[in-house]
């Protein structure tokens, strides 16, 4: 923070972030980090109540009296009610009175006081805020607690703003992590020196990197021990369409990555806790080592009679996608594998739940699945999504070693019909594209059409071309590397409307 006249200002502004903070642990029944800061603050918050007395000496007397009545009380829920209702409010008004900050920095950017006195930019092309007008450094702190992740060593910001971001992730790994932010505005830079709070942060834990070339950034986090934390105002201002769309996938993975994660715990447990048996339990002797593989892509809808035929001398695994329609079709798969985390998987089986098909669980689906379907289930334990003390537990079952591939419930089907013996596997509606901006066959609760404008244009079979999303590019190569892995079995795709999947021989292009 180059600009002197900001220290004061600063001062009281962390003094208001470290109220909030009492407030925030106090919420969560942490009264000891909470009654730690307020020792830490106290000849400060002191030091503040002089000055804000001095100056408003006809409010003084409410405003001692909040912090009196905060300083004296053993009841921590008043004690935070209180800060919230009346003292944050008192001081941020004072500091917005005191310190009004608004410069024009061009005819694009401005310097403005947020009510916490800390500053924000504001981008008057746009109409838009780089951080909150209200507190800053409590945006940045809660954004960085929600993403942090302690088993990484290095993070990548991009878009450094004024630095709360960066110093928040200081703060929140105690120094511990390596922090680079990569900032294609060399202005945000200087801006941040200047106004904002890099200095905060030992030179040894900070690296800026300057570079509105993505591919910088895309290289900084190629590896797995590097965490990411996008600044989303500076991603929104990437002129490139292709560009954004780049970063924008990163994004959505993460938070999807995040989302996912309490769904995963959730229904790891409350599906172990049913003692469902164990999928390497199946007895294999009276199945027949021919596999259909029954996806719900739109293709399906071509080869409905096709698989009715050739399920006579198969043993038939559906996705949960497809059971409905077959079912209705009258084709009774031998199996149905089911995946997904997400509550409303359920809704796949329900008006199915008194159907004699075993259904073959990954222990991550949603947990009630399990709980609705009356049928024979089985469990098969995925120890690439779960945390130490699940592996524990997953350990004692032979399917421990079950890894699925990929994050498509096809792959999970796929895995199943390896390990029960498959010598030749047949790919019914595994698409993996959008033929037609189609996403499933008639019959699924899925089904619906996408624009493939920004899709991938990629090779499909019978020598056509097809659009896949980043998804499907993602399943499509964990579907190779699956059929890679085992060699002897002979794979068939029976798509003519798909992606082409190497590995695959393409049943009707010989036909």
């Amino acid at each position: 923070m180059a600009e002197q006249f900001l220290e004061d200002i600063y001062k009281n502004s962390r003094i208001l972030d470290e109220l909030q903070k009492i407030i925030d642990y106090t919420r969560v029944a942490d009264t000891a980090n909470a009654n730690i800061i307020l020792k830490k603050i106290y000849d400060d918050l002191k030091n503040l109540c002089e000055a804000y007395v001095a100056d408003l000496p006809e409010k003084s007397q409410p405003f001692l009296k909040n912090i009196q009545a905060m300083l004296n009380t053993k009841d921590p829920i008043f004690m935070a009610d209180i800060i919230e209702s009346d003292i944050l409010p008192d001081i941020s008004s004072w500091i917005s009175n005191i310190a009004a900050i608004n410069v024009d920095i061009n005819d694009q950017y401005q310097i403005k006081s947020s009510k916490s006195g800390f500053l924000t930019i504001y981008d008057k092309i746009n109409d838009k805020y780089l951080h909150s007008i209200n507190n800053p450094m409590t945006e940045a702190r809660r954004y960085v607690k929600e993403l942090f992740n302690t088993e990484v060593d290095n993070y990548a910001i991009y878009g450094g703003g004024l630095g709360y971001y960066a110093y928040q992730l200081y703060l929140e790994s105690y120094g511990s992590v390596n922090i680079t932010i990569y900032e294609p505005n060399p202005l945000m830079i200087d801006l941040a020196k200047n106004y904002g709070v890099l200095d905060w942060i030992p030179s040894e834990n900070l690296n800026i990197v300057c570079d509105d070339d993505i591919l910088t950034f895309l290289n900084g986090i190629d590896n797995d021990d590097t965490g990411i934390i996008f600044h989303l105002p500076t991603l929104e201002n990437i002129e490139e369409q292709y560009e954004l769309e780049a970063l924008k996938s990163i994004l959505i993975t993460q938070n999807t990555e995040r989302f996912l994660r309490l769904h995963r715990h959730i229904n790891f447990w409350r599906n172990a806790h049913k003692n469902i048996p164990c999928a390497s339990t199946i007895d294999k002797s009276s199945l027949k080592k021919k596999f259909a593989v029954v996806a719900a892509g739109p293709s399906l809808d071509l080869d409905i009679e096709l698989l009715r035929s050739f399920s006579k001398e198969m043993t038939v695994i559906a996705v949960g996608t497809i059971f409905r329609r077959l079912v209705k079709e009258n084709i009774i798969p031998d199996f149905v594998s089911i995946m997904d985390p997400w509550p409303q998987t359920a809704d796949q089986i329900r008006g199915l739940e008194f159907q004699n098909v075993p259904l073959v669980m990954d222990s991550i689906t949603a947990w009630e699945v399990a709980k609705i379907y009356q049928g024979p289930k089985y469990m098969i334990y995925n120890v690439s999504d779960i945390d130490s003390r699940q592996y524990e537990y997953a350990k004692q079952f032979p399917s421990s070693a079950w890894k699925r591939s990929g994050g498509t419930v096809s792959s999970c089907a796929l895995e199943l019909a390896l390990q029960l013996g498959a010598e030749e596997v047949y790919f019914f509606g595994l698409d993996l594209a959008y033929p037609k901006g189609k996403s499933h066959a008639e019959g699924t609760l899925a089904v619906h059409t996408e624009s493939t404008e920004n899709m991938t244009e990629i090779d499909g079979v019978l020598g056509q071309k097809v659009f896949a999303d980043t998804s499907f590019l993602y399943y499509i190569k964990n579907i190779e590397e699956q059929i890679a892995s085992k060699p002897d079995v002979t794979y068939y795709n029976m798509s003519e409307l798909g992606a082409r999947i190497k590995g695959t021989i393409e049943w009707k292009a010989n036909k």
